[in-house]
């Protein structure tokens, strides 16, 4: 019982205080022709608003493309879970 209470107040805390976003990533590769597409879940502090982007990116896309694409900020964390349970987050 008392998991389910922490766990549920965990969700109260995340729901009060950040935001999702969802975004659809498209990047070209002029060369070989192939088009690339992921979506991309941005999080965001309400009351900091620090943005945050949770993803399972792969290497092929460009951090330097997502931040052009999606923020006009230039301060960002990108958490990785493609290679491993956690990664730290990357500060840009």
């Amino acid at each position: 019982m008392k998991k389910v209470k922490l766990i549920l107040s965990g969700l109260l805390f995340a729901m009060l205080f950040f935001s999702m976003h969802d975004y659809i990533l498209t990047q070209t590769d002029l060369a070989g022709g192939v088009e690339k597409q992921k979506t991309l879940t941005k999080m965001e502090h309400n009351v900091f608003h620090t943005p945050m982007i949770l993803t399972d990116l792969d290497t092929d896309f460009e951090l330097a493309f997502i931040e052009k694409s999606i923020y006009p900020l230039k301060n960002f964390v990108i958490i990785n879970f493609t290679n491993s349970l956690f990664k730290p987050p990357q500060h840009i």
